[in-house]
């Protein structure tokens, strides 16, 4: 009977303990050295590299993440732009790097799935990366000047009609989700309108405010801190999520049906990097990426959190590599 009785005890004893252990894990992983570096990380310099000029959404969630992974690791942790050819020269220096586990690219779809369509590669990016998590993935946003008389993209439609040909729009570059995504809406309204490629979201936002271009389907996190700022304006927004500065403005699908894209960014290394160093890569992201204030910042840039785990994301990016295929192939997309 006392040892049924001290066995139930214990029993309880256990699940209590048990329980405390489950409510610790959580708070564990957002704790720096929760998870030992392997020995090909000891003492190295993370890169954290950027096929984009800072500046630009993409950029700025990279260096917001840079911060977590550094505090998290106790690891030195710098983000390296390596801007052009549509984020390709950043991508060729990770793919180069083969097995050097200090080099993590900071990945948008651009990179992985447009530009093996659109452009001739001496590689296949999904055949040499492995993607290790997503980070972020916001809806994009039609922005125009401040000064702007459009006020919606039926506003645009109506210029377009009225003297087709006239309008100009501006992208990130050549291959990127602003630049498919207008390229779809073209093919999608009717609308006619002339593409001129930037290197990267900053300089492309730059010349829009200066009047260079008409309009931009540009990320949040990119276009947030000028529509705050009072320099550029949001006329739509390109997906059924609305990151918070954005609450108030009217989906483009309204005016046209089934056009729906967010624009995404990651995390992959080198598929010839180490499998324990891909796996503690892959914790840590986990951890920082789904850490309270690295989501509160986020959103406070504009942005939208959008973790996948490295398997999800990889599905995931399979998906939309087919759909988006397809809406090259019918839509007749060149560079």
């Amino acid at each position: 009977m006392e040892t049924v009785m001290s066995k139930g005890v214990d029993l309880k004893r256990r699940a209590v303990v048990g329980g405390l252990c489950m409510a610790w894990v959580p708070l564990m992983a957002q704790t720096k050295g929760a998870v030992t570096a392997p020995p090909e990380l000891a003492g190295k310099t993370i890169k954290l590299i950027v096929g984009y000029p800072p500046g630009g959404g993409t950029d700025l969630t990279a260096r917001t993440l840079a911060v977590y992974v550094g505090e998290y690791t106790g690891l030195t942790v710098i983000v390296e732009n390596r801007p052009g050819a549509g984020g390709n020269i950043a991508t060729d220096n990770v793919v180069r790097g083969q097995a050097d586990p200090s080099n993590w690219l900071f990945v948008t779809q651009s990179q992985v799935i447009t530009n093996p369509l659109l452009m001739k590669m001496s590689f296949e990016p999904m055949q040499e990366l492995a993607l290790l998590a997503r980070a972020s993935a916001s809806p994009l946003v039609l922005i125009v000047r401040a000064d702007s008389p459009f006020k919606s993209f039926d506003d645009i439609m109506a210029a377009h009609k009225k003297n087709p040909g006239s309008l100009n729009y501006g992208s990130a570059g050549i291959g990127t989700p602003q630049h498919i995504g207008v390229e779809w809406l073209k093919s999608l309204s009717g609308l006619q309108a002339v593409h001129t490629p930037y290197k990267g979201s900053g300089p492309c936002i730059m010349g829009l405010m200066s009047g260079e271009i008409d309009f931009v389907l540009e990320s949040g996190a990119a276009a947030s801190p000028h529509v705050r700022g009072g320099k550029v304006r949001a006329i739509g927004i390109a997906g059924s999520a609305k990151p918070d500065d954005f609450k108030d403005v009217r989906q483009i699908e309204a005016s046209v049906p089934g056009f729906n894209m967010d624009a995404w960014s990651g995390v992959a290394v080198s598929k010839k990097v180490p499998a324990t160093t891909r796996q503690y890569a892959e914790q840590v992201l986990q951890a920082c990426l789904n850490n309270p204030d690295f989501i509160a910042k986020l959103k406070a840039q504009g942005g939208n959190p959008g973790w996948l785990s490295a398997a999800q994301f990889t599905q995931s990016v399979t998906e939309e590599a087919r759909v988006t295929k397809d809406i090259v192939v019918k839509n007749n997309i060149r560079l």
